[in-house]
């Protein structure tokens, strides 16, 4: 059983207020911010036919009579780029260990996100349930959000604890967002991201209270002051910070999220629609594309991510699962690799390697986009990832080995 006073002795030995003070301070001194917000790029992803749609490949604020960009595949890397794809193959990067729990115990990170020097994570704390921690491995239990140094030195930061049912994170400005779910309400809430706290935490800011009975599983940010909620049932809403959620339309079960600057999109596994919404909230698109019928395989699509170009998508087929890639320039949906049976739970890309975690000893898998060939980096059980220029960052589910510990792929 994972005790939180045996978290802070690991993090704050010692004097927990006077060295939690001296932590703080340095945070502050040494705090980086990501602040500007993506630059508006041009989106021109394909009509649901294939064909190219002069309309769609305007910024979403670009002036009414402008006439449609001559845009390539270059262009659009320069004006949405993705992270860099590295150096070296996959299997040459270094595993950097990040944070690892009091030895015993168990934490079960589910979102985690990076900016140009930290990486910050939720994880719920294991409790004892007959041994086996199922609340927290599902996202039933109480999380404690964190902050680590991408060097993996010194002590994390706590910015807070005791949050229910959270698996849902995203970072903007100077600020880390997670979601709550308690009583039947989910509640967006908010804490900066420069303090370190010990056994007492500030209280969280409270951001909006969504829905009745949806509980947001999902969050993204697409452009500054602009994060989308996706709930567990499918609802999607747009959430300009500093206003209400703006419910956009429902995808379905299984559901998952991605944008590129102009659009955001959304599938399911149990769904054969592709949806779209622009960044701003205007046009929603519940049908912008549907997925012909696989005989024996599945319906729909889930995860999903982009790299700005191609829309790579996980769909399962009678050999198990494949990864998918909808290029947004013409619509052309073509095979990447094979998967076959593992359980994918994320998809992140870069401009090299489409990247999948997985659970029940898959751990991530990076799929080369131009050679198709796929490396095994690690093995274990991960439910979610995040990539950057600098690395990959995920943490470790299994409750018999390692639960809690966050880990890097190094790019070189």
């Amino acid at each position: 059983m994972l005790r939180y006073t045996s978290l802070m002795r690991l993090l704050w030995p010692g004097s927990l207020i006077a060295t939690a003070m001296l932590v703080g301070a340095a945070a502050c001194a040494a705090f980086s911010e990501d602040t500007a917000s993506p630059p508006v790029a041009v989106d021109p992803d394909g009509a649901a036919d294939g064909a190219a749609d002069a309309s769609d490949a305007m910024p979403f604020d670009a002036p009414a009579d402008a006439s449609a960009p001559d845009v390539d595949e270059s262009k659009l890397r320069m004006l949405c780029p993705p992270a860099n794809g590295g150096t070296t193959l996959a299997t040459a990067w270094i595993t950097r260990t990040l944070f690892a729990p009091p030895k015993g115990e168990r934490m079960y990170p589910f979102a985690i996100a990076s900016d140009s020097t930290h990486v910050t994570w939720l994880a719920q704390v294991g409790t004892s349930d007959g041994g086996a921690d199922t609340v927290p491995y599902n996202g039933g239990g109480s999380a404690v959000v964190m902050r680590m140094g991408k060097a993996g030195l010194g002590k994390p930061a706590v910015l807070a604890h005791d949050q229910m049912r959270a698996t849902a994170l995203a970072l903007d400005g100077a600020k880390v967002y997670w979601t709550t779910y308690e009583g039947n309400r989910s509640t967006l809430r908010a804490q900066r991201r420069d303090i370190a706290c010990g056994a007492v935490c500030p209280e969280p800011e409270t951001i909006l209270t969504f829905d009745p009975n949806v509980r947001i599983v999902r969050l993204i940010r697409p452009a500054s002051k602009v994060l989308f909620a996706l709930a567990e049932s499918g609802q999607v809403y747009r959430v300009g910070l500093g206003t209400a959620a703006q419910y956009i339309f429902q995808s379905g079960t299984y559901p998952a999220i991605t944008a590129t600057a102009n659009h955001v999109y959304t599938s399911a596994g149990l769904s054969p629609n592709l949806e779209r919404v622009q960044v701003d909230g205007l046009l929603p698109e519940p049908t912008y594309y549907t997925f012909p019928p696989v005989a024996g395989g599945g319906v729909g699509v889930s995860p999903i991510a982009t790299d700005c170009t191609t829309l790579w998508m996980v769909r399962g087929y009678p050999d198990g699962r494949h990864i998918v890639g909808r290029e947004l320039l013409s619509g052309t949906v073509s095979q990447l690799t094979i998967l076959g049976q593992v359980d994918a739970y994320d998809l992140a890309a870069d401009a090299r390697y489409v990247y999948t975690a997985a659970a029940n000893g898959g751990g991530i898998y990076a799929v080369d986009t131009t050679t198709k060939i796929t490396e095994h980096p690690y093995s274990g059980n991960v439910f979610g990832l995040a990539v950057d220029d600098d690395g990959v960052y995920f943490g470790e589910h299994d409750p018999n080995g390692g639960a809690g510990t966050i880990k890097m792929l190094v790019k070189k």
